[in-house]
């Protein structure tokens, strides 16, 4: 769809063109449409700047980052959910792994597992802290 400026005002084609007659018509035609004072007027997009290029770059790296480490963490052929409070959550597990009672369990995208004791919530948690590990170091 063309474009037409007059006066400062945008006017999308056809454009209403009204002669010293008193008559009005309608018209796509672009040489009329210039004749009677309009201007082709065109929508420039510029081009991000470097700075708008690597900051959109930053934000997409982080955003992937943040969905493989939701949903990509696997311990034991199951897979879990590794959302700010599941991590919380076996933080404090495997702080209190000494005085918890087992077997603990914890649930998987599909389920649960049970973990039998401290060194298995050892095992647990220092994998999902090497998976975040590694999914940051490589976003």
């Amino acid at each position: 769809m063309k474009q037409y400026i007059k006066n400062g005002k945008i006017y999308n084609e056809p454009i209403c063109i009204k002669h010293n007659n008193g008559t009005i018509t309608y018209t796509n035609d672009e040489s009329i449409i210039l004749k009677n004072g309009y201007k082709k007027y065109e929508v420039v997009i510029p081009e991000p700047t470097m700075e708008e290029v690597i900051t959109q770059s930053i934000i997409n790296i982080n955003k992937e980052t943040d969905e493989k480490i939701l949903n990509k963490f696997t311990f034991r052929n199951e897979e879990f959910y590794l959302t700010s409070e599941n991590q919380m959550n076996f933080a404090n597990m495997y702080i209190a792994k000494e005085y918890l009672t087992y077997p603990q369990q914890i649930k998987t995208k599909t389920g649960f597992i049970e973990l039998q004791s401290a060194e298995e919530i050892t095992e647990f948690y220092l994998s999902g802290i090497s998976f975040v590990k590694a999914c940051l170091e490589e976003g």
